[in-house]
């Protein structure tokens, strides 16, 4: 944006049509945001149109995407999901809930044509944990949330979108096109709405990729199943979490000595909590570790010779039990990972690091944290596919926690018997920055919001029991009832960002 850009001198006119007279006038177009980044120049009532290509491989995050509705930066926006047209996937090839597929495919041709579809909320600007299964069944074609609310923030909102398969695909090729079809509601006010009509279209496609690498993934807060790569800007009392996997067919790659390690740029601080999660298989495992002085101390002298660290996955600790004294053992794993019968060697992990206990007192930028097999000489055999290394990087900031406060304005300050009055309630959820880069403050990802209400007397307290008697609330088109304690206590939305709600 220009400063004091005058845009009847430097800009952009059309014909808009007066529905009530049914003439056309000419007049400017307003560029929209009109507090954002750029200016975008909108005419017309067409359906907004989002295009994105998923690819099914080997390595499952390239299966993964971020989308950004650059459309839609206005506040308090709903998107209902309102069809999925499957009618143009390729012959053979069907659509089920992401809980159906299975890691390894009984069969290629499973591999190759039974795939998911899901759209999720991201960490932030969302209001809700929206989570959607598309599949290729005429009767109920969607399953899970039928919306994503977004908060009272500027800016363009990102969808996350995952095409799920198994890891044994035999073939490559097009696996054609679907099409997700949504309405964007806004709320003015406490009664006032405008809509949109967007649609997001899907291309599927199968590609073959050999190759002994790990792939990998990262993004703020805790995950505990696949994800995809996401900046990762945190406060120094944030966690993030890594995804790893590995997929090779054909012989054991495993030899005497073959072991695992996160090597890190950056020394985890005292008092790191890092949790392992071991998705190799059908069930879950867990293991910890928790830096202690004794491997401070190793790591830091480490760093300080070569310039890296190296964290044994043998060092994790077993869940299940305090001080259980079993831990990760790469042999017995490796006998595990490949399965002779139909060889093939898979693993994946996620390692969940949280510095929320740590005393992290400047800037630790330009981190990168990645998975190696190494050999009983510690020589790396295997990391991460190179093109993805910057995906796994992070960025920690200090004292940039995230703040919230809150507002409002009420359409009468002195309530009588029989009266409707409104409050135009906000609350501002506040993320740190440097620059135009977000500082991710990863505590409130797993918080949900509420509001407690309380009316006042003419001496300053809060009016309680049988008085309240007839007095209740409308938010949302839902009717509360105070409490016998004169309060009443609302969630107003499952996530923690910017709000606005109106209550009559």
């Amino acid at each position: 944006h220009k400063t004091n850009h005058d845009i009847t001198k430097d800009g952009f006119y059309t014909n808009f049509a007066d529905e009530e007279t049914s003439k056309y006038n000419v007049d400017y177009i307003t560029p929209t945001p009109p507090t954002g980044p750029l200016y975008m120049w909108i005419i017309g009532a067409g359906v907004i149109e989002y295009e994105l290509d998923l690819n099914a491989s080997r390595y499952s995050t390239l299966g993964t995407s971020e989308i950004s509705l650059r459309d839609f930066t206005k506040p308090n926006i709903t998107f209902a999901v309102l069809g999925f047209d499957y009618s143009e996937l390729a012959s053979g090839v069907s659509l089920v809930n992401k809980n159906d597929i299975r890691k390894i495919a009984n069969s290629p041709t499973e591999a190759d044509n039974v795939m998911g579809i899901s759209v999720e909320t991201s960490n932030t600007g969302w209001l809700n944990n929206g989570q959607t299964s598309f599949v290729s069944d005429p009767d109920n074609p969607i399953l899970g949330s039928e919306s994503y609310v977004k908060g009272n923030t500027s800016g363009a909102p990102t969808l996350l979108v995952y095409l799920h398969h198994s890891k044994n695909i035999a073939t490559a090729g097009s696996m054609g096109t679907v099409r997700i079809q949504l309405m964007s509601i806004r709320q003015i006010n406490a009664l006032d709405k405008e809509t949109k009509r967007l649609i997001i279209t899907l291309n599927l496609s199968r590609t073959l990729i050999d190759s002994n690498t790990y792939e990998g993934a990262m993004t703020p807060g805790r995950k505990y199943e696949l994800f995809t790569s996401t900046k990762t800007n945190i406060s120094s009392t944030s966690s993030l979490s890594a995804f790893y996997s590995l997929f090779k067919t054909g012989t054991d790659i495993y030899k005497t000595g073959y072991h695992r390690a996160l090597v890190s740029t950056f020394v985890f601080p005292l008092n790191t909590k890092i949790t392992m999660i071991d998705l190799s298989q059908d069930t879950p495992e867990y293991y910890y570790k928790v830096i202690d002085s004794t491997e401070y101390a190793r790591a830091s002298n480490e760093f300080q010779n070569v310039g890296e660290v190296s964290y044994n996955v043998s060092m994790f600790e077993a869940m299940g039990a305090e001080n259980s004294g079993v831990y990760y053992d790469d042999a017995a794993k490796n006998n595990i990972y490949y399965n002779a019968s139909q060889e093939y060697t898979n693993e994946e992990f996620i390692f969940i690091i949280d510095f929320g206990d740590t005393q992290i007192t400047s800037d630790q930028l330009n981190n990168k944290l990645l998975l190696e097999m190494r050999n009983a000489s510690d020589a790396t055999i295997y990391s991460v596919f190179a093109p993805q290394h910057d995906e796994l990087t992070y960025n920690i900031y200090a004292n940039k926690d995230a703040l919230i406060d809150m507002d409002g304005t009420i359409s009468s300050n002195k309530i009588y018997n029989g009266d409707s009055f409104t409050a135009d309630i906000t609350i501002d959820y506040t993320q740190g920055s440097v620059g135009s880069t977000v500082i991710y403050d990863t505590h409130y990802f797993d918080s949900k919001l509420g509001i407690k209400i309380s009316l006042i007397n003419e001496n300053g307290d809060v009016v309680t029991g049988t008085t309240l008697l007839g007095l209740y609330y409308i938010i949302d088109e839902v009717r509360y009832d105070p409490n016998i304690d004169g309060t009443t206590r609302i969630k107003i939305a499952d996530k923690v960002d910017d709000a606005e709600k109106w209550i009559i």
